[in-house]
């Protein structure tokens, strides 16, 4: 009994000072993982609630919280460990996975990866075959999209686009692209090639024309609306091929509409078939 009553007292003088003070100091005395600081519940058999090892990394259990403030658990703010999946919520927010952005090859995060792209093929080689009309009267520009498609149901299609995010593709009142709008300002990647079979012979610029409108444009002034960086020249020579491209950099401003337009310098003819057309747009700041 005499044991048993010295036990106690000993214990009690050894809580004694923990309950006289505010702050409690822990020493871990040694160097293995065997040396470690446990908070348990009292449950049976007991579950660890967190434990620092002496190393000084912290364990916590599963499914647990890390909350700063006055509330702790679900309605608090901070960290949890969702089923092993890791989640955070600022004051006033809702639980939300932590994620990683995956980036454009151009260093942004993908969700401004915006871009648009309008393409016309050949259609099917006969009668049917798609056709381009560059410029109109004279020498004045005018847009080359859209192309004459002869065969709507033609497999594969004699026509494409697509676009996301901050780039829209305007369609005519029949359904066939004519032309790319900014939605989102910025510095954009601009390449547009062209490759045709000549119809007549005759020699032509193709360049990228650009307005900002509340309005679809109907109409494209040069030495106004031209972007003189992305421009070239070919000649088309009757029953022969001719190719060319152009690429360039250039900063738009939201609601700026983007043509594809031509013209002709010189010969006796401006419908041409085409074996592929394509302008597109990729943002890169």
């Amino acid at each position: 009994m005499k044991k048993k009553a010295f036990s106690v007292l000993l214990v009690f003088l050894v809580l004694l000072p923990l309950m006289a003070v505010d702050d409690v100091v822990v020493n871990l005395d040694g160097s293995t993982s065997e040396h470690n600081f446990t908070v348990k519940d009292n449950s049976s058999p007991q579950n660890n609630l967190f434990q620092v090892s002496a190393d000084g990394n912290v364990l916590i259990g599963p499914s647990k919280y890390l909350n700063f403030g006055s509330t702790a658990g679900t309605y608090g703010y901070g960290f949890r460990d969702n089923a092993g999946t890791m989640e955070y919520k600022n004051s006033g927010g809702s639980w939300t996975t932590w994620t990683t952005p995956v980036n454009s090859p151009y260093g942004f995060p993908s969700s401004a990866y915006s871009y648009g792209e309008i393409s016309y093929n050949h259609g099917p080689y006969d009668g049917d075959q798609t056709t381009v009309t560059i410029g109109v009267t004279g020498t004045n520009y005018a847009s080359i999209f859209p192309c004459t498609v002869k065969d709507l149901d033609y497999i594969p299609s004699p026509y494409s686009s697509i676009s996301t995010n901050g780039v829209s593709v305007i369609n005519n009142t029949s359904g066939l692209p004519i032309y790319l709008k900014i939605n989102d300002p910025g510095t954009y990647r601009v390449s547009a090639s062209f490759s045709i079979q000549g119809i007549n012979s005759a020699s032509y610029e193709i360049e990228v024309f650009h307005k900002v409108s509340s309005e679809i444009p109907t109409s494209w002034v040069t030495g106004v609306d031209d972007i003189e960086s992305l421009s070239t020249v070919f000649d088309v020579t009757q029953g022969k091929y001719a190719s060319g491209s152009v690429t360039g950099i250039f900063t738009f401003s939201a609601n700026d509409y983007i043509a594809l337009c031509g013209r002709k310098l010189g010969g006796n003819g401006q419908t041409e078939k085409v074996i592929c057309i394509n302008m597109n747009v990729q943002r890169i700041k």
